[in-house]
């Protein structure tokens, strides 16, 4: 009795498998109905215009990406073409190797005008208060300048009287 169970439960076992396979191909089968439902549902327009969006949105990045690429490219040109400027062993080439002209050659040859009496007078008060301690923001809201040409003309000034 023993030998003739063994196919009882091998046909079981067999119809148990071809049981789940069904219920897989009805829960296969109707995911598709309903899937093809909704496609039917949503109007062409609608997946036109989010197609649409996507290729804009795609080729926008592109461009940008391609537009940032010959910008990186350029940099990195002219970065190497300044370090070999800079690198050159060239006298007339290097910072250091030029001469700029001193405020005396500079004014020599110009006459004394008003306007120079007048810059003269303005960087004078742009002096006197930075050696009150004010800072370059300050400095600049009193002589009604901007900040960086205060920054500038401080600096020449410091520079001059190194020299």
């Amino acid at each position: 009795m023993t030998i003739q169970m063994l196919p009882l439960w091998e046909l079981v076992l067999d119809g148990i498998q071809v049981l789940l396979c069904a219920v897989i191909l009805f829960f296969l089968i109707h995911n598709k109905i309903k899937y093809r439902r909704l496609i039917l549902n949503t109007s062409p327009k609608e997946y036109a215009a989010e197609f649409s969006n996507e290729m804009r949105l795609q080729h926008l990045k592109q461009e940008t990406e391609k537009v940032f690429d010959s910008i990186v490219d350029v940099i990195n040109r002219e970065r190497g073409s300044l370090q070999k400027h800079y690198d050159s062993d060239e006298p007339n080439h290097r910072m250091d190797a030029c001469v700029l002209p001193g405020p005396a050659e500079i004014n020599a040859d110009r006459p004394v005008d008003k306007q120079s009496e007048e810059d003269a007078a303005e960087f004078g008060e742009i002096f006197s208060l930075s050696e009150k301690g004010l800072s370059t923001r300050e400095i600049s809201q009193r002589v009604s300048m901007p900040r960086g040409e205060v920054e500038l003309v401080l600096r020449l000034n410091k520079e001059m009287r190194n020299n």
